[in-house]
């Protein structure tokens, strides 16, 4: 089962870490934008009890539980049952620990190839991707270690999105690629006359009559009509006809320039409540996640010992991005405990929210001590109140001769 959360306006957004431990150097916290000479190599060795030995010079990197690892030196390392185990040749400061959330890599310019190295990421529905202003442009193939390279197709802000705990390492552009741009041609008709043949006829008729004043009376008539027909054909010339070009005209000095605004939707959040990061786990009770100073945007009930939420749906949030705290509450009058986030935004202990986005927000209860005391109190307030009922005087009926009567003990 699990949930996630979102934050108030913060472009470049939280990244946990990519929790490191050399011995005495315990967990470090750092930044997604990495400035790597290069990247190292890494060898996915095993899961469960195993001795394992590499090059004495590099070095082991063990998840010994949920998204915590620690560096062991070479050359040797004996796993724990469920431990997995990688081999890295070095292990930067760089690196991330991403928890279901999205990374910004800052601006990057068109050509820019961006190189990366993946660890941890089970093969399931959990895809991650890489984004350039919001569009995806690189889908992460899944497995123990991923290292792969794509070219940013134009200039913008690049950024990553974990759907599920994966390490990674960033190298971005050591190298470029020259975008191609192929010119589009411009097509200019030229219409063609065609020559027209013109007939021309020229009857020419000759008429003889030929008279004869004969003994016989006989009179010879002949006429002959003889036509003739001459073509001529007359020769256009083939005029090219050239298009105009389009004009637009300036503004004039009472007229401005439209800038079209983008009406944006109002997308809706997703959220999950987990344990994952810390030690605690969740108790029998409803957890409530609330805008800091506004109204509740979701609940969870829990059992004792869950460990997580599932993914919450459907949340409208008052604003583009706000602050958030989750609460517990027992149910039996003690009053509600603020957890702990353990991935707050940041300079600020609350969680966040951003419409469009989902995110995982990390809790664990605070000090042992004020949580056993604040269910000590409610218990003892909830009895309280069962004891003032018990001695609560009966109430008082009226009878139909205008006495009163009455019950002993508790009301119904």
């Amino acid at each position: 089962m699990k949930q996630s959360i979102g934050f108030l306006g913060f472009i470049t957004l939280l990244i946990v870490a990519w929790v490191s431990m050399m011995g005495p150097r315990g967990e470090s916290l750092s930044t997604p934008r990495q400035e790597l000479p290069e990247l190292p190599s890494v060898t996915f060795l095993g899961e469960g009890a195993a001795t394992y030995t590499i090059d004495p010079s590099h070095v082991f990197l063990v998840k010994y539980k949920a998204n915590k690892y620690k560096e062991v030196p070479g050359p040797t390392y004996t796993a724990l049952d469920k431990e997995r185990v990688w081999e890295f040749s070095f292990t930067p400061d760089g690196g991330v620990t991403l928890y279901h959330e999205e990374a910004s890599f800052g601006f990057v310019e068109a050509g820019c190839v961006t190189h990366y190295v993946q660890i941890d990421d089970d093969v399931d529905d959990r895809i991650n991707h890489f984004f350039l202003d919001g569009v995806e442009i690189h889908t992460v193939p899944q497995g123990m270690v991923t290292r792969n390279s794509f070219v940013n197709p134009k200039s913008g802000v690049l950024t990553f999105y974990a759907n599920d705990s994966v390490g990674l390492l960033v190298r971005e552009c050591p190298n470029r690629v020259t975008p191609t741009v192929t010119p589009t041609g411009t097509a200019t008709e030229t219409p063609t006359n065609t020559p027209t043949a013109t007939a021309t006829i020229t009857p020419t008729g000759t008429i003889t009559p030929t008279a004869s004043a004969t003994p016989t009376g006989t009179i010879t008539v002949t006429a002959t009509i003889t036509p003739t027909a001459t073509s001529t054909s007359t020769p256009t010339a083939t005029p090219t006809a050239t298009l105009p070009p389009t004009l637009v005209p300036s503004p004039g000095p009472n007229e401005g320039t439209a800038t079209p605004t983008r009406d944006l939707p109002r997308l809706d959040s997703c959220l999950r409540i987990d344990f994952e990061m810390g030690p605690g786990v969740a108790r029998r009770g409803t957890f409530v996640v609330k805008e800091v100073g506004g109204r509740v945007l979701a609940t969870w009930w829990a059992d004792e010992g869950w460990t997580d939420s599932d993914w919450i749906h459907d949340i409208d949030i008052t604003f583009e991005a706000v602050h958030v705290q989750v609460f517990f509450v027992k149910g039996d009058g003690s009053p509600p405990i603020e957890m702990v986030i353990l991935n707050p935004a940041p300079n600020t202990p609350y969680g966040w929210m951003v419409r469009g986005r989902c995110h995982a927000l990390e809790v664990d209860w605070p000090d042992a001590a004020q949580v056993e005391a604040a269910l000590a109190a409610g218990q003892a307030a909830a009895a309280a109140q069962v004891e003032a009922a018990a001695e609560a005087p009966a109430p008082v009926q009226v009878s139909s001769d205008g006495q009163g009567s009455g019950h002993q003990g508790m009301g119904r």
